[in-house]
């Protein structure tokens, strides 16, 4: 499922940057080509105004004959012809051939427009016809003929094939340029798309496994109070009293069932109401002292050393009652884990505008490969402890609680040794 999320998103990504990227390029390519038309255009206009300079200035010392094609080369020029389509004048002054300008002529006329482009001697020209004047000529003043009138016209040329090379070239490097910013953003995609379906798998897995794992431990007292019951049912006759044994059963592992549908609801409204908590000012000091107060008799009992180091008016913002909830599930952990003969620190202190609680006992520790799953659901380090009344909840409400007032909670381990609880809240 998160495999075909991951290719969807993939896929849309790149389909929209790709998209983007046409557009952009389409654009900029538009862009380009219509400047270059305009400049183009310009150009023809330039030609056309400098040819007709040149014809006026020259006059009848126009006709240069040039028996072979000239090797200069002409980004520009422009040909007057008559009505019939013949060789008038030329803006090369002679350097280019007769021949050269009739067959550039009757390429443009194949055309049969005003203006186009040709391919001629392995060039691309455009060209514009245009019309410039009549050309009145007479014989001899005397001899009483009519004048001739002839319509001249003039073709100006642009060597475009710079012009088609710098847009071929263009169109190139922007092949280039998309398919390697393709790549790159694909490999980017690959990670984000990573990056953005990780956490709703893992929320997901989660979600799985804490379904599979209250299903379990659901299970485990539901068949004890269906197998006790089944004993009382067998047996109906008798008195209550005398089934007190398996009454007594069914009784504890309801208790026991009551008491896990709390801590799951306790832990899911510590985690869904963490935006709307009111944090207020809040004497940490006094309410740890109190908890360490409820916890001395049971030590004492017990046999177990505790030592405190509590620094007194330590204020931070938070919720009285979670605060004294986080230091009782800490405290219960280290009674539950301490080892016989051995020692509970608990230590208040502050450093850098931070409060900072530590819970340490001795005991045989935390696996190093086990410290990053200790505050999952349902989560034991000794198996060996499946059915002492421990759900595997408390660290984790614990973690969700001091998350809840905007603040920190970790662990540190020294395996056989001792473990290390450490809560840091912000100062007021």
């Amino acid at each position: 499922m998160f495999i075909k999320l991951k290719r969807k998103f993939l896929f849309l990504s790149m389909i929209l940057i790709s998209i983007v990227m046409v557009l952009a390029f389409t654009s900029i390519y538009l862009i380009t080509y219509g400047n270059i038309q305009k400049q183009n255009h310009l150009k023809l206009e330039n030609t056309s105004a400098a040819t007709l300079g040149f014809m006026e200035m020259t006059k009848d010392e126009s006709e240069v004959s040039v028996q072979s094609a000239s090797s200069e080369y002409f980004e520009t020029f422009g040909i007057v012809i008559n009505e019939s389509k013949e060789y008038i004048f030329d803006s090369s002054f002679g350097l280019l051939s007769k021949d050269f300008v009739n067959d550039i002529i009757q390429e443009v006329y194949k055309k049969d427009a005003d203006s186009g482009k040709i391919n001629f001697s392995e060039k691309e020209f455009q060209y514009l016809i245009s019309l410039v004047s009549a050309k009145v000529e007479v014989s001899d003043s005397f001899s009483g003929e009519v004048p001739v009138v002839q319509q001249l016209y003039q073709i100006s040329f642009l060597d475009t094939s710079q012009s088609k090379r710098t847009l071929t070239q263009l169109l190139i490097t922007f092949l280039i340029i998309g398919l390697l910013t393709l790549a790159a953003i694909f490999i980017v995609s690959v990670y984000f798309a990573k990056s953005a379906v990780t956490p709703i798998e893992q929320s997901y897995n989660k979600q799985k496994q804490f379904i599979q794992d209250a299903s379990h431990e659901l299970k485990t007292p539901l068949a004890s109070i269906h197998a006790n019951l089944d004993v009382v049912l067998e047996n109906s006759a008798e008195t209550v009293e005398s089934q007190n044994k398996w009454l007594g059963f069914i009784s504890g592992e309801i208790d026991r069932m009551t008491k896990l549908v709390n801590d799951l609801l306790l832990l899911a409204k510590s985690e869904y109401t963490e935006a709307i908590t009111q944090l207020s000012p809040v004497n940490f000091s006094e309410i740890t002292e109190t908890a360490v107060a409820s916890i001395e008799a049971i030590l004492f009992e017990k046999g177990i050393r505790l030592n405190e180091d509590i620094d007194t008016n330590i204020v931070v913002n938070g919720d009285k009652d979670k605060l004294t909830q986080i230091i009782k599930i800490l405290f219960d952990n280290a009674v539950k884990y301490v080892n016989d003969g051995g020692y509970i620190d608990v230590i208040l202190s502050t450093k850098k505008s931070k409060a900072y609680l530590y819970v340490v006992n001795t005991g045989m520790g935390i696996p190093s490969d086990q410290v990053s799953k200790i505050f999952d659901r349902f989560y034991r380090v000794n198996n060996a402890r499946l059915h002492d009344g421990s759900y595997g909840l408390g660290l984790s409400i614990a973690k969700s609680l001091v998350e809840s007032m905007k603040g920190d909670i970790s662990v540190s381990s020294n395996v056989n040794e001792k473990t290390t609880f450490t809560v840091m809240f912000h100062q007021v």
